[in-house]
């Protein structure tokens, strides 16, 4: 019997039962990422992971990238300290593989990359991952998977909660919310502001300031229309190069990022309904690392600046028509833009004297989109999804996507299914259309894409949920940077991978008072196709870097008038990473680690209309030392407390 086994057993056999009440917040009964219609989670065929706002915060989670060691299937790995780059590997895709949403506004980079470094959770009221391809209802990037953040709404009477902490590494955190609704109106607006000084000695400091409005008018059947808007702002100081040594004293990165949606739903009669939605967002990001001191004018890149403007906006209307008791048809189209605008400067000098490279470029491009979807009942506790979409991309043409699935429901608080689909990723601005010494664009790139087939079964018997997933996912043509003539292009599609793993959840209410559950993920990935050469990042027949090939986790939730408690044990496998600090380059194995955190919300004072909680939270509580990527060290202990006053 192999570790895994063992594991996979223990983490299913252990006495701790599953879908109590907090679950039953994290998993809701209905959900709309994974169809983009309102629908029961029991008729929908995809692997779906539901976070509830107010749960995370209970637990002391600032970011959405601790929140995501709770998905089965997922691994964060960031390079250090906080703010330093973090990204996210679903199912073994490229970290550029899964979609990210901000109420319905796309927040990648166009190619897919996203840095979960300062997606707060200060205004969220739930986040819905769909595990596996939904590029047919999403389009670009959404090949491993989507993660949707929805924001909170006003309810009930005016109300509002100021909230401040510190701790470990200089950290301060300062959190204020107003909120309300009346005669069909609603809103809610929050701010926040998040600063420390880092774990390294020098330049190591992180602030982010936040700001979020979610307003709108609900009028029921009748209809209803919100705007939201969000908007933050990063200063992230490193003192590490590539490799993670301490070496540079000002180097430094700001991003200011605006997302913005307005929408509309009205019905028509009983059967039909229509929604228009326009969304928009800028990044404008500004790198600095000047000479460190008379004597730093040596090697490549000892100085250089790169300024960036991101853009992406849309438009999109969707229609939902029940066309009978058992057939619910869903349509949309819509038009996108993107565009970059770039400017770089880098100082090198390898002997012969300071040589300066400057590059610049400005591109656009935009995306016509047509999908429909049927959602069938064919018996009953027998339910079809299938999707077709068409992109037609003014850059690299058109990209045909589908995905069908099918829910099967045998007997009650049982589902099975099974579903098979593509996803596609775009290429980058840089891939498409750089124009520099070093990287030559390739106007004739194809997307990215995959193919994956997967299938699962969830039970709940005597309140207890046992959830489990395998999948297989084929990636194929993806870009790789190649050598050639000077003027040649420097990308093409050309390399390709698989993954497989095994996905798993349980969670059970033992006590009233007492809420469990555990998660455990089986990954094995494998480069099929390294192109024109292999490297030690990309190796012929080995494994995906940052990939651990078993990780689980098992949080324990307590709630006794008032107070709230929780611990979560994470233990994540060993996993393979690139060491560049001598060449030739090596593949080095990092070694397995497990961490435990805790967190306490403690009720001060019960007066009605006003509250005070008392916050505490402890990170890595056994100071455990380990590496999410090679040569930069993770956080140890990290204490932080404070409080919070409602009104």
């Amino acid at each position: 019997m192999t570790l895994r086994t063992v594991a996979l057993a223990a983490v299913l056999c252990a006495p701790v039962p599953g879908a109590l009440r907090a679950q039953a917040r994290e998993l809701p009964d209905l959900q709309v990422t994974a169809t983009r219609a309102s629908a029961a989670r029991p008729t929908v065929p995809a692997a779906i992971t539901v976070l509830d706002g107010d749960a995370l915060r209970a637990r002391g989670i600032t970011y959405l990238l601790d929140a995501l060691g709770d998905v089965p299937g997922a691994t964060v790995a960031q390079a250090g300290s906080y703010g330093a780059q973090a990204s996210l590997f679903l199912r073994g895709g490229e970290s550029d593989h899964v979609k990210v949403l901000v109420d319905g506004v796309t927040m990648n980079d166009p190619g897919g990359a996203f840095d979960f470094a300062s997606l707060s959770l200060e205004d969220v009221e739930r986040v819905e991952i769909v595990r596996g391809p939904v590029s047919v209802l999403y389009g670009a990037d959404a090949m491993s998977g989507v993660i949707q953040v929805f924001t909170r709404q006003g309810r009930g009477p005016l109300h509002g909660d100021v909230e401040a902490s510190g701790g470990s590494f200089g950290r301060q955190d300062v959190r204020a919310r107003l909120a309300g609704a009346s005669r069909g109106w609603h809103a809610s607006a929050a701010v926040s502001r998040f600063a420390s000084d880092g774990i390294y000695a020098f330049n190591s400091g992180f602030e982010d300031v936040n700001a979020s409005l979610h307003a709108g008018v609900d009028g029921g059947r009748r209809g209803s229309a919100r705007v939201v808007v969000r908007w933050s702002d990063a200063l992230n100081q490193f003192p590490t190069d590539g490799n993670g040594a301490l070496v540079d004293r000002n180097a430094r990165r700001q991003a200011a990022d605006l997302a913005a949606q307005v929408a509309a739903r009205r019905a028509f009669g009983d059967d039909v309904e229509v929604a228009l939605e326009g969304w928009g967002h800028r990044l404008r990001s500004a790198a600095r690392d000047e000479q460190d001191s008379a004597a730093d004018t040596t090697g490549f890149g000892f100085a250089g600046t790169r300024d960036a403007v991101l853009e992406r906006q849309g438009v999109s209307l969707r229609g939902d028509w029940r066309a009978a008791p058992w057939l619910r048809l869903g349509v949309g189209a819509g038009i996108e833009r993107e565009s970059e605008d770039q400017e770089s400067v880098t100082r090198s000098d390898f002997g012969f004297g300071v040589l300066e490279d400057s590059a610049a470029f400005r591109a656009e491009r935009s995306t016509r989109h047509a999908w429909v979807q049927a959602l069938a009942t064919l018996a009953p506790g027998a339910h079809l999804q299938v999707g077709v979409r068409s992109d037609d991309n003014s850059a690299f043409g058109r990209f045909l996507t589908g995905r069908a699935g099918l829910t099967l429901s045998p007997g009650r608080g049982v589902r099975l299914w099974a579903a098979a689909g593509g996803g596609f990723k775009a290429p980058t601005f840089s891939e498409l259309f750089a124009a520099s010494p070093f990287e030559v664009g390739n106007p004739g790139l194809s997307p990215e894409s995959s193919t994956t087939i997967d299938a699962g079964a969830e039970a709940t018997l005597h309140g207890v949920t046992l959830a489990v997933t395998a999948f297989r996912q084929s990636m194929r043509d993806l870009i790789q940077y190649v050598s050639g003539a000077p003027g040649d292009p420097t990308y093409a599609n050309l390399q390709a991978a698989r993954a497989r793993g095994l996905e798993a959840s349980l969670a059970l209410a033992p006590r009233r008072w007492l809420d469990l559950r555990a998660h455990l993920s089986l990954l094995e990935t494998e480069v099929t196709d390294t192109g024109a050469t292999s490297s030690v990042v990309f190796t012929q027949g080995a494994r995906l870097l940052r990939r651990p090939g078993a990780r689980g986790g098992v949080t324990a939730t307590v709630r006794r008038r008032g107070m709230v408690a929780s611990a979560t044990a994470t233990w994540v496998g060993a996993r393979e990473d690139a060491d560049f600090r001598d060449f030739p380059s090596s593949r080095v194995t990092l070694p397995s680690y497990g961490t435990l955190d805790a967190a306490l919300e403690l009720p001060l004072t019960h007066a009605p209309g006003v509250g005070a909680v008392l916050l505490a939270r402890v990170e890595n509580l056994f100071d455990a030392a380990y590496q999410q990527v090679f040569g930069f060290e993770a956080r140890g202990r990290t204490l932080h407390a404070g409080a919070r006053l409602t009104f």
